[in-house]
């Protein structure tokens, strides 16, 4: 085709017309509109116009036309770019879409009133849950809320509180367990290896003796 073996362009820019073709009234929406019905479209490429798509299509007359109204194509093209880029920034980046008043009334969470925990109830969807910071669980194939408040989650008697240990009281059963704050500890009869055990957290085997602190000290008392 003509465009493509003139000298002035590359195989798909656009050539410039010759200097004595008319191109006062050159409508450069309607051609760009006559292109993209024949899979075609123009595209501004380091401020020069290019064809891409199905260039085959394009007949010789629609092809001097282009020629003749290069500079209103440009012209179009750039201020085209400019107002879609003033439309991004005043419309800033897009916003979920909020879910139908129905779904709302049918799905969501509640929080269970006796132990603080959140689940589901209905069919919410996946992405407002997540955007409450619900994660999928594979392994239980359900949505869990944010930790501690999910339905499996621990009692909060059960949190590891973020202070400091001052002594290890599992060594002398003489304080509260680090994981659960309570101070009941238990250990095999005869064994003083590995020091006390939290029966709140670890209650000892059924069928097996065991002894308190309160019974060792009273032990020792009486030996």
């Amino acid at each position: 085709m003509e465009w493509a073996e003139d000298k002035q362009a590359d195989a798909s820019g656009l050539p410039s017309a010759p200097s004595n073709h008319p191109s006062a009234g050159i409508n450069a929406a309607a051609l760009i509109k006559e292109l993209e019905w024949l899979e075609c479209e123009i595209v501004l490429k380091d401020s020069q116009p290019v064809i891409r798509g199905n260039k085959a299509a394009i007949t010789p007359d629609l092809l001097e036309l282009l020629k003749a109204g290069r500079e209103q194509i440009i012209e179009h093209l750039t201020a085209q770019a400019s107002a879609d880029c003033e439309q991004e920034v005043t419309l800033g980046p897009p916003q979920p879409e909020s879910l139908p008043a129905k779904h709302c009334e049918q799905s969501g969470i509640r929080r269970d009133p006796e132990t603080g925990k959140l689940y589901i109830f209905g069919d919410p969807d996946p992405r407002w849950l997540k955007e409450r910071g619900w994660e999928w669980n594979e392994k239980q194939c359900r949505f869990m809320a944010p930790y501690p408040h999910d339905r499996s989650d621990p009692h909060p008697r059960y949190f590891v509180s973020a202070r400091p240990a001052k002594k290890d009281n599992r060594m002398t059963g003489g304080g509260p367990c680090s994981l659960c704050g309570f101070t009941h500890w238990w250990r095999k009869v005869g064994d003083t290896s590995e020091g006390w055990t939290c029966s709140v957290c670890h209650p000892a085997p059924n069928g097996i003796a065991t002894i308190t602190p309160h019974s060792q000290n009273t032990l020792d008392a009486t030996a």
